[in-house]
């Protein structure tokens, strides 16, 4: 899917856009991924690496050219929801590490580590659908406005 911008986006807004796109892709592969295990070590490994994805993806987000900032500029009364967004990303990251601390754990129970696998997994979907509803309110609430 090819982001068709508005004519007064920035090159470097277009690219952010293409990069969020290809995050949640990832993202989403990432989740089916740790979805799908259930041994201790391969659930620490996974939570490794979706670590260091969400960090860089929230980094982008948050950034001067990301979805974030557009929103903001195009709606500032947007804000208080990108606020909370920005705290989910906190949040979401906590929880991230503290899957890895219990898969990684020699004494660790498995049933505490697959809790706190579903209790991330259904924070991630609730967040990436509040994400997806702050950045598609955005689009449609600027129909019909001029650029």
């Amino acid at each position: 899917m090819k982001i068709t911008p508005r004519h007064n986006t920035s090159p470097e807004e277009i690219a952010a856009q293409e990069r969020f796109r290809h995050d949640h892709v990832t993202l989403l592969r990432l989740v089916k991924e740790l979805t799908a295990e259930d041994r201790p070590e391969a659930l620490a490994a996974a939570s490794e690496t979706l670590s260091e994805t969400l960090v860089a993806h929230f980094r982008e987000e948050e950034g001067e050219f990301g979805i974030f900032k557009q929103v903001e500029r195009a709606r500032p009364e947007f804000e208080p929801r990108i606020a909370g967004l920005k705290a989910q990303h906190r949040e979401l990251l906590g929880m991230v590490q503290y899957l890895g601390k219990l898969a990684s754990a020699e004494d660790g129970s498995i049933e505490a580590t697959l809790e706190a696998r579903d209790r991330l997994l259904a924070k991630l979907r609730s967040h990436e659908a509040t994400e997806t509803r702050l950045v598609t309110d955005s689009v449609y609430q600027d129909l019909g406005v001029g650029d």
